[in-house]
């Protein structure tokens, strides 16, 4: 058989086979959207769960700062009664939030510890004689620099510094006495009130700077898209 006997088929033979060529391009194309369009559902629901969960995690740490804060405003006040256990369990309760509070700050280097010194700071504290008093090559100022602010990366490292400042603010020996007993004890009412407000002060250093870190967390909560990143 000559080629010209096939000549009148072949406008419809190359029909045939661009139809063909097509229907199995878009059923290639169509795989390859739904796969693409599973696949960004995916992340997309992923960024979802992880931002939810970032910004339950700082509800958590916002109340759970604020309930420090409350616990030992409550410890000061109990010093004005004239229970002794009073100041004494609202002491070890105070304790006890601040160690829960440094439990959301888990220590990216845990062989390392950086001192603060607070224990020295607050014997020398006086209102107008704060940390940033502190000459410029203390290590204590260095560090509680470091905490307070973020460096080109954010928050990471900060960890490490919030850990250790709680765990030695923590560590502070504080008396369980009122202020009658501690008169008693020739301690006057103005080193016992020093004690007291000096320890706020360093307490009240540490909330700010945790406003702070959860401040950029929330930010990073809301603009994380995953998504974005990998392409």
């Amino acid at each position: 058989m000559k080629f010209e006997d096939f000549a009148p088929y072949i406008p419809t033979l190359l029909t045939f086979l661009i139809g063909a060529v097509t229907i199995i391009m878009t059923r290639i194309n169509l795989k390859s959207s739904q796969k693409l369009q599973e696949t960004l559902n995916a992340k997309r629901i992923n960024a979802d769960i992880i931002t939810k969960s970032r910004i339950a995690w700082i509800q958590d740490v916002r109340g759970q700062a604020a309930e420090t804060l409350e616990c030992y405003i409550k410890y000061i006040e109990a010093h004005r009664s004239s229970e002794k256990n009073k100041a004494f369990v609202s002491y070890y309760n105070y304790l006890k939030q601040l160690d829960i509070l440094r439990l959301y700050f888990p220590k990216e280097n845990p062989q390392v510890t950086y001192e603060f010194e607070l224990e020295s700071l607050r014997k020398t504290w006086e209102k107008e004689n704060d940390f940033t008093k502190l000459p410029d090559d203390s290590l204590s100022k260095k560090y509680i620099y470091q905490m307070m602010y973020p460096g080109s990366k954010g928050n990471i490292g900060r960890n490490n510094y919030i850990n250790d400042y709680a765990m030695q603010l923590k560590s502070i020996e504080l008396p369980f006495d009122t202020f009658e007993s501690a008169q008693e004890k020739n301690i006057s009412a103005k080193e016992f009130a020093r004690n007291l407000v000096a320890n706020q002060y360093y307490l009240n250093l540490l909330i700010e700077v945790i406003g702070d870190y959860l401040k950029l967390e929330w930010e990073v909560a809301k603009n994380f898209e995953p998504i974005r990143k990998n392409h």
